[in-house]
């Protein structure tokens, strides 16, 4: 294929795909053909193939097709740091996945010397509760451009998998005592609360790294998050109201201070 043009037909087949598939992509400027015949049929070369692993790869990860059009034509975009960012999302979900495989292996070990009945409950929740947790945090990343994502993405692989473990364990013991002070029934402008509030500042500051647009968009989901179904909800939501007030507590006073 490298030095010879294929018609579409010749290039689905190649590629495992539909004809009808490739002449959407055509249609839509996602995936246009290299070349077209004095008879007007689609040719694709060996550039095209990539094109099209790039769109199935990021299809498969689950976005849309209008993002990753956008994703793949950026501005200042390039192959290689396009595929390395393929690459880091098929590891995330690599991750996820190793995790509900070992539940469900030991689930079918359990299996194999005792009834139905008597499997241990915890093994099936643990894979309910994997398969959950993946599916909530998916509905934050919808938030993000690609850009974005990129950016993040080039965040976590500077910070190293302990950085991210301490920043994972900060907010879990941030988001606890909150939940005490909402709790023992302190209003959010409570000197209790505002060290707490002053810490999820600067959580945040590291997280977006300065970045207004990857700020707004944490903000929109923040704010989206409420009408969305609770179990679709990562964290609980009259918590995470708790939390934002007490930011916006302490941001407002400490701007009344300067």
């Amino acid at each position: 294929m490298q030095n010879r043009m294929l018609r579409v037909a010749e290039f689905a087949r190649l590629a495992g795909v539909t004809v009808r598939t490739l002449q959407y992509y055509d249609r839509i400027g996602l995936l246009k053909p290299s070349a077209t015949s004095e008879a007007g049929y689609r040719l694709y070369r060996a550039r095209d193939l990539l094109r099209l692993q790039q769109i199935v790869t990021l299809k498969h990860l689950g976005f849309p097709l209008k993002e990753i059009s956008t994703l793949l034509d950026s501005p200042g975009g390039d192959l290689q740091s396009s595929l390395r960012n393929q690459q880091r999302a098929i590891q995330t979900k690599i991750s996820q996945l190793h995790k509900i495989a070992d539940a469900l292996e030991q689930a079918g070990d359990k299996l194999a010397t005792v009834e139905a009945d008597d499997l241990d409950p915890g093994l099936l929740i643990e894979i309910i509760r994997s398969i959950t947790e993946a599916e909530k945090w998916r509905g934050v990343e919808d938030y993000y451009s690609p850009e974005q994502r990129s950016r993040l993405a080039e965040q976590r692989d500077a910070l190293g998998p302990q950085a991210l473990a301490q920043a994972q364990n900060d907010w879990s013991l941030l988001m606890a005592e909150f939940q005490s002070c909402r709790s023992a029934g302190l209003k959010v402008d409570d000197p209790g609360v505002r060290p707490l509030a002053e810490r999820m500042h600067k959580l945040i500051e590291a997280f977006t790294q300065g970045d207004a647009g990857i700020h707004a968009s944490l903000n929109n989901y923040y704010r989206d998050q409420a009408k969305r179904p609770a179990e679709e909800q990562p964290f609980d939501t009259e918590l995470s109201s708790y939390m934002q007030k007490a930011l916006q507590s302490w941001q407002q006073s400490t701007a009344d201070s300067n």
